[in-house]
């Protein structure tokens, strides 16, 4: 196994790295004419980088699968390899010239409601300031994500679950904090410490970030024998505050999340401690990038200012 790689490796340090980032290119945005505009070239430009490419890797690389271009295999497979040696030339030239207000990159960032609401706001504020010229793409796709990091089409990721795989770094517990029941100011369990009685009799507008997530206070609940009955299942979490206003129903999140709706909602406290974090990830091939090394610090600190305000 060791051999192929290094064999691998061989054949793509044969290769300038311009060629390499235009494969790159077609592999994010699945368009020839998408990678072409990005970088401001002819089509006909990339087609004859990514045929070279076919010719020195003996794999036709992407192909064209209805009205797509599908990546094979043998791309998917190469593709964290060039992340790392592209990370790497990229990381250098850094070194000497990274400056923030001068940046024009292109950054990814994944993160969850909650993230987006307590900490990466802040972010994006600091990073207007800071780098006007870095250009965010925001998502809330949670499904795969380990797959996208590893394959370099995220730089960044802020969840309240753990992702694991190889190529992938973590920074756990960047905001420790704990869950609450969310209502309706009139809510008649506004206020209290909620029974396993109430939780059980209660229906709830739930967040499933994908099929068959279950949340936290869910599986904690179901170790104590207090069934949950959700009521409404939502796949964007930021959907709940609207869905529960002036209803019976209930929903469980953070309680700095819960505090950053003020007085259009209220709180009760559960009968029992379910802990919610703020983890961050980012992959291994991005790891010395001067850009993603400030991108994380600016994160940690503004996690930090959070973590500190949080009445627990």
């Amino acid at each position: 196994m060791q051999g192929v790689i290094i064999s691998i490796y061989r054949d793509l340090l044969n290769l300038d790295f311009n060629a390499l980032r235009k494969l790159r290119l077609v592999y994010r945005l699945g368009s020839f004419s998408d990678a072409a505009d990005a970088i401001e070239v002819k089509q006909s430009t990339v087609s004859y980088t990514i045929d070279r490419l076919r010719t020195a890797l003996n794999d036709p690389l992407i192909v064209r699968q209805g009205m797509s271009n599908v990546p094979t295999d043998r791309c998917r497979e190469l593709m964290p390899i060039i992340d790392r040696i592209l990370a790497e030339a990229e990381a250098l030239e850094d070194d000497r010239n990274f400056d923030p207000s001068a940046s024009k990159a292109d950054v990814t960032i994944i993160c969850a409601t909650f993230g987006v609401k307590v900490v990466l706001s802040k972010v994006l504020k600091r990073l207007r300031a800071e780098a006007p010229g870095i250009r965010v793409n925001l998502l809330e796709r949670f499904h795969g994500l380990a797959d996208l990091l590893q394959e370099g089409r995220v730089d960044l990721a802020l969840t309240v679950t753990e992702v694991e795989g190889s190529g992938i770094y973590t920074h756990s517990n960047l905001l420790r904090d704990f869950a609450v029941c969310a209502m309706d100011p009139q809510h008649p369990l506004s206020g209290r410490t909620l029974t396993k009685k109430d939780i059980g009799e209660a229906n709830f507008v739930v967040s499933r970030l994908w099929t068959n997530w279950v949340q936290p206070f869910e599986t904690v609940a179901a170790d104590l024998g207090i069934e949950i009955y959700p009521a409404i299942s939502v796949t964007n979490p930021a959907h709940i505050p609207e869905l529960i206003k002036g209803t019976e129903l209930i929903a469980v999140m953070p309680s700095s999340l819960r505090s950053f709706y003020g007085r259009q909602l209220s709180s009760a406290r559960l009968p029992f401690d379910v802990p919610v974090s703020i983890n961050m990830h980012w992959p291994a091939a991005s790891n010395r990038s001067k850009l993603n090394v400030w991108l994380r610090n600016i994160v940690s600190e503004e996690c930090a200012r959070a973590d500190a305000l949080l009445e627990r």
